[in-house]
């Protein structure tokens, strides 16, 4: 059996010639390029000799991890900064469209916290019909502490799921600034990178 190349495009076929390892542990005595699936955080890592490092892979012709995985994370919970009566942030992690968080207030804000640091490289929210922000930033914290603004518009994102990306670093939230008041953010969720990938079909 042939290893792994750190790099190497993965394909179905070469997944029948080589392993990937699938555990909450590593391996024993593991060989350079090895990859492990590390269940206990949903990390994939690739063993450079002296140690396991997180790897993003090339895209992939084929399934690489377990059924159930995804890119796409829902968030732990919701706040904001101000709600409109009977549409508070919560609505904005119901998995349904249809309902939304309204922003109440001319540049709130709702955060979203994931429950814990994320390797993530975006998020997508899904705009309404109508109501949608004249202008938006999007920041990133490890701790809600300290903030680093990722992404600001200050175009209509038009109607449906408005994809952002940034460059892959360690969040746990996210926070959405809105303009105008009436403005209505229907759904959120952080894009956790492709170590997290899911299986085609599946």
């Amino acid at each position: 059996m042939s290893e792994w190349q750190i790099g190497e495009k993965i394909t179905a076929e070469k997944l029948n010639r080589k392993t990937v390892y699938i555990a909450d542990s590593p391996p024993d005595n593991p060989a350079v390029g090895m990859l492990w699936y590390d269940t206990a955080n949903k990390l994939l890592k690739a063993y450079d000799g002296s140690e396991w490092k997180v790897t993003t892979p090339p895209k992939t012709e084929g399934p690489i991890i377990p059924a159930g995985a995804s890119e796409y994370l829902t968030p732990e919970s919701a706040t904001a900064s101000s709600s409109e009566s009977g549409h508070p942030p919560e609505n904005a992690i119901d998995e349904d469209t249809n309902t939304y968080w309204s922003a109440g207030a001319d540049n709130a804000h709702i955060q979203f916290d994931a429950g814990e640091v994320k390797v993530c490289d975006g998020c997508r929210i899904y705009w309404g019909a109508s109501n949608r922000p004249s202008s938006y930033t999007v920041e990133v914290s490890p701790d809600g502490t300290s903030w680093e603004e990722v992404y600001t518009s200050n175009t209509d994102p038009g109607e449906g799921w408005d994809d952002i990306s940034w460059i892959v670093t360690s969040v746990r939230y996210i926070r959405v600034t809105v303009s105008p008041a009436q403005t209505h953010l229907h759904e959120f969720d952080f894009h956790v990178d492709v170590h997290e990938h899911p299986i085609p079909g599946a």
